[in-house]
């Protein structure tokens, strides 16, 4: 339904917050609840595992990733994740 869809604010730093997040986010959607988002919060992580993360939402359905950098450097790494995926809206 349009304008029904949620984004979900998961904790990056936390990897056992993580490890069972994230998981629980892709298994929602992919039952029908309308998770259109993830919020990377806590932490960036590399290109590569934002790839993998990215991957898996975009085979889940959702629309969009965001994320929360606290420093320059992870400003410029989350720049970097959005030239390295130029076909999934990042934020």
């Amino acid at each position: 339904k349009p304008g029904a869809g949620i984004a979900l604010n998961l904790m990056y730093l936390n990897p056992k917050q993580w490890s069972f997040q994230f998981p629980l986010a892709i298994s929602l959607r992919q039952e029908g609840y309308p998770i259109e988002s993830i919020t990377v919060a806590a932490g960036v992580p590399s290109i590569d595992v934002a790839e993998t993360i990215i991957k898996r939402m975009q085979a889940a359905g959702m629309r969009y990733i965001s994320f929360k950098p606290g420093s320059k450097d992870g400003i410029l790494n989350v720049l970097a994740i959005a030239r390295a995926n130029p076909t999934f809206s990042v934020v």
